[in-house]
């Protein structure tokens, strides 16, 4: 996961208290979803958050290109489910978060094809 990015022993050395980072990022993602669940359902904060995330981590293993992309994505699964939703009549938050599921269906495909469980922008052979 993206914590994994965050290795107690850089974040001392950036000067961060290790226990604040650990305690506060999954603090940060509960106080999202808590808050965001009454207005939009528990489903669709929860695929945001997950979706997007886990799908960037599958291309990359870097913190930032990981916390780009995984936004890119996020954007991207949002638009793509509302217009869905908008042309064939649907529900906006569910088909946001099938298509949420979807890249990352399309992205585990992809990566099994060019080599298991690495990074599909790894190249193989190294």
């Amino acid at each position: 996961m993206l914590l994994a990015a965050f290795d107690p022993v850089g974040v001392r050395a950036l000067g961060y208290p290790a226990w604040l980072v650990y305690l506060g990022l999954p603090a940060m993602l509960a106080i999202t979803v808590v808050t965001a669940a009454p207005a939009v359902g528990a489903t669709l904060p929860l695929a945001l958050l997950v979706g997007p995330a886990a799908t960037a981590l599958l291309w990359t293993r870097r913190a930032v290109p990981a916390t780009v992309l995984g936004g890119l994505l996020g954007a991207f699964a949002a638009v793509t489910g509302l217009e869905l939703s908008l042309h064939f009549r649907l529900a906006a938050s569910a088909t946001v978060a099938v298509v949420c599921g979807g890249l990352f269906l399309v992205t585990v495909a992809a990566a099994r094809t060019r080599g298991g469980d690495r990074p599909v922008s790894v190249p193989r052979g190294t």
